[in-house]
């Protein structure tokens, strides 16, 4: 039975490797959690997940307030549905529909012609941008109309998507990486602990050194291989 990447696997993993309990690791369970989210991070921005948040545009309105919806930790894109219903008609000359509203199947295809045209204009100016710090987004040019907008976001994985043994092994080694990094900078500020007869001195930068050596190895290890990994619409497997 496949085992799971679980916060608590993470967090055994880590301090094994970094010497408990017979050295004494100063990490809290939020250092462990940061490291991994960190590692899947990593993973995401390599290999993206997106989804899509439908926010509701209201005729004459600009700004549109997200922070109540949950747009991951990017947005990429704001995608506008059709301006004409002729864009999304099939051209059928077997299509009775095609012969209504007194057109014949040249005034048909001239419409639809220039729809098409008069999209790619109006697609071409629309344009948005999104406020990471306040969850605002900004639209132009000014709607005429009601409709819902897509807004196109790239997703965190959680480590329950993770399947893959091998992909669960790199994100253990990434948040090991991650920990020596938080350690280091905490020994750093400590830099000595005072003993019953001598006075220790930590591995502060040491720690550090090494964290920042095996972050860099292991991104250029998931460059390599990431085009091995899974769709990003779906969970890696």
């Amino acid at each position: 039975m496949a085992v799971g990447l679980t916060i608590e696997r993470v967090t055994q993993y880590c301090l094994t490797r970094l010497g408990y309990p017979t050295v004494e690791v100063e990490l809290a369970a939020e250092h462990f959690t940061e490291a991994l989210e960190e590692a899947l991070n990593y993973v995401a921005h390599n290999r993206p997940k997106f989804k899509q948040v439908p926010v509701s545009v209201v005729a004459g309105t600009v700004s549109y307030d997200l922070s109540a919806q949950d747009t991951g930790f990017a947005v990429v894109d704001v995608e506008i549905p059709p301006e004409d219903y002729m864009l999304d008609t099939e051209f059928d000359v077997f299509n009775p529909r095609i012969m209504t509203h007194g057109m014949d199947l040249g005034d048909f295809e001239l419409g639809r012609v220039y729809a098409k045209t008069a999209r790619q204009v109006l697609g071409a100016d629309f344009e948005w941008e999104f406020n990471p710090e306040t969850s605002e987004l900004l639209i132009s040019p000014i709607p005429t109309r009601s409709y819902t907008a897509q807004v196109v976001c790239l997703d965190k994985y959680t480590a329950a998507e993770i399947k893959s043994p091998r992909v669960q092994q790199w994100v253990l080694r990434m948040s090991l990486a991650q920990c020596k990094m938080i350690l280091g900078a905490i020994r750093r500020k400590i830099k000595s602990v005072e003993g019953t007869e001598n006075t220790f001195e930590l591995d502060g930068a040491e720690l550090m050194e090494e964290g920042k050596a095996a972050e860099e190895k292991l991104l250029e290890e998931l460059m390599e291989k990431s085009g091995s990994f899974s769709p990003p619409e779906l969970s890696i497997r």
